[in-house]
């Protein structure tokens, strides 16, 4: 064989190298952005959500919206007469049916949604649905059956839950960030009802006494799973109703409008593995316009 064949064949090799190099590159780069990316589709897809829901409390007859939350009223009196036990929203061993009596309510859209949470320290806004099945904890924050509904009110305890460590989507991640002294916001029926964090607690899943309905109190809890991986204690975030200060408002709106979650989700290492992609791929897609030149250079040479 010439050496001219050799040398032909040897950049075809080396081309081959190369090109396999930069597909294993985007691969391992689309394994890496593909938790970014996805979460940030699902936050878009859940602030349509939350932006139907909304619309279609605009347009609802004020008559029915009344009816709505004498429904709710009336739901929140049987809990609470009936001293209903609370389990824990995470067990997959514990009964996940929804009576339509619950489902009808505060179902405006017919969706399952309920309403919205929004917490302005961590810039993030959720949709609220009616249970805690995987159907609902993938997308969004869940209502645990069997508590009170979030319209407020004298004894009444509602009780939201959502994952930590999806691959897809940050939903309560972030939850233990949260302090005595923040606010978080419920929206539900065209009004907003802030709750002050009194307290936060890791306890076991079966320990659930402090879920229940404390007479007089209007109270809000959020749960989620703890420690990320293991996932054998469950993280709970207690507030308590308070006024609505002006500045929470329009936090609130900002979020809704203005906020992109995922990007202030971004970890340093993930922004560190981001940036190591992007070097690596810049020096050889470097490297490889150097090594095109040389070849180049000495094929006019040979010439």
């Amino acid at each position: 064989m010439s050496n001219a064949a050799n040398k032909k064949r040897g950049y075809a090799q080396k081309h081959l190298l190369n090109v396999l190099a930069l597909l294993i590159l985007l691969v391992g780069a689309a394994c890496l952005a593909y938790p970014t990316v996805s979460n940030w589709m699902l936050h878009q897809a859940q602030e349509q959500v939350t932006v139907q829901q909304t619309e279609a409390v605009e347009k609802a007859d004020p008559q029915n919206l009344d009816a709505e939350f004498q429904n709710a009223q009336h739901y929140n009196d049987a809990v609470f007469a009936g001293r209903t036990v609370v389990t824990d929203p995470f067990d997959p061993s514990q009964p996940t049916t929804k009576s339509d009596d619950y489902l009808r309510i505060l179902n405006i859209a017919n969706d399952g949604v309920m309403g919205s949470i929004h917490i302005p320290k961590l810039a993030l806004s959720f949709p609220l649905y009616h249970g805690t099945n995987e159907d609902e904890l993938t997308h969004g924050v869940g209502h645990l059956v069997n508590t009170s509904l979030p319209i407020g009110g004298p004894s009444t305890h509602c009780v939201f839950a959502g994952h930590t460590g999806l691959p897809s989507v940050k939903i309560f991640d972030s939850l233990d960030k949260l302090s005595a002294g923040d606010i978080f916001i419920i929206e539900v029926l065209k009004e907003k009802r802030a709750y002050e964090i009194y307290d936060t607690e890791i306890v076991l899943p079966h320990e659930t006494d402090s879920l229940t309905i404390q007479p007089d109190s209007d109270l809000v809890t959020l749960v989620t799973c703890t420690p990320y991986g293991v996932n054998d204690h469950r993280f709970l975030v207690h507030a308590k109703r308070c006024e609505m200060p002006t500045e929470q408002t329009e936090a609130v709106t900002e979020t809704k409008t203005n906020t992109s979650p995922w990007m202030l989700d971004l970890e340093k290492p993930t922004l560190i593995a981001i940036g190591i992609f992007v070097v690596i791929i810049a020096t050889a897609t470097a490297a490889a316009l150097i090594a095109r030149r040389r070849r180049t250079r000495k094929d006019r040479h040979a010439q």
